[in-house]
């Protein structure tokens, strides 16, 4: 919820690399994608201040921004160590035949959500972001 720009980047990042992996194949170059789920940066950081801000101008969104918030620091508390992170990616890199994915710590939760089809997911969400 409200990370469509951010979550257009990660689909853009996903579908350059299944492209690079299908034209790098025929020079014998693997590519793999790493999928991290959440892990510790500063990013939260920089969001509770957006979120803050976005709140504080919204007109219409302004009680969904509080709970979206709320959500992306509950995410942060949850989040790996990136030790994880880097442990995979030199996996990835070291491996003598590469998978094309590896996903690293998902979220049961987020795996559960991508595996429901719109029309249950949608009200789902609904309810549970619904302003009261």
């Amino acid at each position: 919820m409200l990370n469509g720009p951010y979550a257009m980047t990660k689909h853009a990042i996903e579908a350059y690399s299944d492209a690079l992996r299908r034209e790098l194949m025929f020079l014998g170059i693997p590519v793999s994608i790493i999928q991290p789920g959440p892990f510790r940066t500063d990013m939260v950081h920089g969001i509770r201040a957006t979120f803050a801000r976005a709140r504080e101008r919204s007109t219409h969104f302004a009680e969904l921004t509080g709970k979206v918030a709320a959500l992306a620091e509950g995410e942060q508390r949850r989040a790996h160590h990136p030790d994880v992170l880097a442990r995979a990616v030199w996996k990835a890199a070291t491996a003598s035949r590469p998978r094309r994915r590896y996903s690293v710590r998902p979220d049961p939760r987020r795996v559960l959500m991508h595996r429901l089809p719109d029309v249950l997911l949608d009200p789902m969400l609904e309810a549970a972001l619904r302003p009261r």
